[in-house]
């Protein structure tokens, strides 16, 4: 990669571009499917800019995974074609807006670059260009601006608006007061300076639910902004995506499984499904302890098991997900053993859990008899492959969900309750227990609290059960 090929591929196609200068004179170069689409959604946001559909794209990404690089590359193309345009460049760390400011300035006048674009940086007079990090001249009369996003845009107008992690540390990002002050300025400094055609990119690691991209989801989910475009890309794969399967890591080539596994040891669960799997835990409730769960390296033999199912028949993302648990019961403790969590049409819906009927082989099947479950009742009980009994869990009607909850933690509390050491599903699982009742979703939780319920109800109408 000494040699430019084909100038005209570098100035039009952003993932060229990047690859080139950001490789050049290297003798390995480390890239991944996930680079590349990154790139690609960029340009995507750079097409519906050209469009004046003035687009805002938000990506959820790890930390250590290279997005801060990514984006001064992606600022220098830009700049490279719309030399005559205002780029706001925002941060909430002071050091990354140095950071970002010095190596763009580099950058823009090396050797490779300008044989790309050409000269771009317009210089004044007796002024070096390394005097000010604030702001950077450009040729035709444009201009660079790198500002704390506390700190506004001072009126200046901007075409071109990059925000790359706005919070400085977790405690602004934890702060309500600071996180208010956050999209305070950036509601009357980014989006009020914008113009006819304009384009913001944001990211960062997710660190709570009421973040920048979290303000954007849930006008997102509310059908109020049809211009964001989000995406999410947690370290580790939640489920089988296009180009990786469950469990497998986002940017191998610098990130491997290993690593990832070595830092989830030492973080906290929240903070590892914050900021690596961009899935932030709302503010602890007041139910669940998760220490109150005791652990097992190994799947118990079986005494019974038991499939509990909190349904949903929907699989817009907007809609509540379907919880399937298995339980297997040994020696008078409950061990959770797998966990479905996704959102399923019902004819998929259905077709899951036969499978998982004809692969388990449980003892009963636990549905809750409201709307969304009942006509999995009816068909699971009509299917002449299924054999096992199909219970329908009735909930009174002054039986809410926390009540149920609490209901079920003396057996949680008292040490009969197991999970896994580790579990593809486990992370996903424990913030939403920790988070309950103040998380968005609660379908685990119902699909826990129903089985354990159901195990009490058993005992305390013949206490001489031991194996259910």
């Amino acid at each position: 990669m000494e040699k430019i090929s084909n100038r005209k591929l570098l100035q039009t196609n952003f993932y060229a571009f990047y690859l080139y200068l950001f490789n050049f004179g290297k003798e390995k170069i480390i890239t991944g499917w996930w680079e590349k689409e990154f790139c690609d959604n960029l340009q995507e946001a750079y097409y519906d800019y050209l469009e004046e559909k003035m687009p805002v794209y938000c990506f959820e990404a790890p930390v250590q995974h290279g997005k801060s690089t990514k984006l001064r590359y992606f600022l220098a193309w830009l700049i490279g074609r719309h030399r005559k345009k205002r780029f706001n460049f925002y941060s909430g760390d002071n050091s990354l807006r140095k950071e970002t400011s010095k190596v763009l300035k580099q950058m823009l006048k090396s050797k490779e670059y300008n044989t790309i674009f050409g000269n771009v940086i317009g210089i004044k007079k007796n002024v070096k260009l390394t005097d000010n990090i604030d702001t950077m001249d450009l040729v035709g009369e444009g201009k660079v601006d790198f500002r704390i996003l506390n700190g506004g845009s001072v009126g200046y107008p901007s075409h071109f608006s990059i925000i790359d992690d706005p919070y400085s540390k977790s405690s602004q990002a934890s702060s309500r007061v600071q996180n208010e002050n956050v999209m305070t300025n950036y509601r009357t400094g980014v989006i009020s300076r914008r113009q006819n055609d304009t384009m913001i990119i944001i990211t960062h690691s997710r660190w709570f639910e009421d973040d920048l991209i979290g303000y954007y989801r849930e006008r997102q989910k509310n059908g109020s902004d049809k211009k964001v475009k989000i995406f999410n890309y947690p370290a580790i794969a939640l489920e089988n995506e296009k180009n990786r399967k469950e469990g497998e890591p986002l940017f191998s080539e610098l990130r491997n499984i290993a690593f990832l596994n070595s830092q989830k040891k030492e973080l906290k669960a929240t903070e590892w499904s914050a900021l690596y799997q961009q899935n932030p835990v709302p503010e602890a409730g007041d139910v669940f302890k998760i220490d109150w769960f005791m652990r097992y390296n190994n799947e118990p033999a079986r005494e019974k098991c038991y499939l509990s199912i909190d349904t949903a028949f929907k699989a817009k993302k907007s809609n509540d997900p379907t919880a399937i648990g298995t339980w297997i019961q040994n020696n008078n403790n409950y061990y959770l053993v797998d966990v479905f969590c996704g959102r399923l049409e019902y004819p998929e819906l259905k077709r899951k859990v036969k499978n998982l009927i004809l692969v388990r082989n449980p003892d009963a099947v636990l549905i809750e008899d409201e709307a969304s479950g009942q006509s999995l009742i009816q068909d699971l009980r009509k299917d002449s492959d299924i054999k096992v009994p199909i219970i329908a869990i009735k909930i009174p009607a002054n039986f809410d969900k926390i009540s149920r909850a609490r209901t079920s933690t003396d057996l949680i509390e008292g040490g009969r309750v197991y999970l896994p050491i580790r579990a593809s599903w486990l992370d996903r699982y424990e913030c939403e227990v920790i988070g309950f009742p103040n998380a968005k979703h609660d379908d685990q939780v119902d699909m826990t609290t129903q089985y354990l319920n159901w195990v009490k109800t058993r005992i305390i109408s013949n206490p001489s059960i031991r194996a259910l």
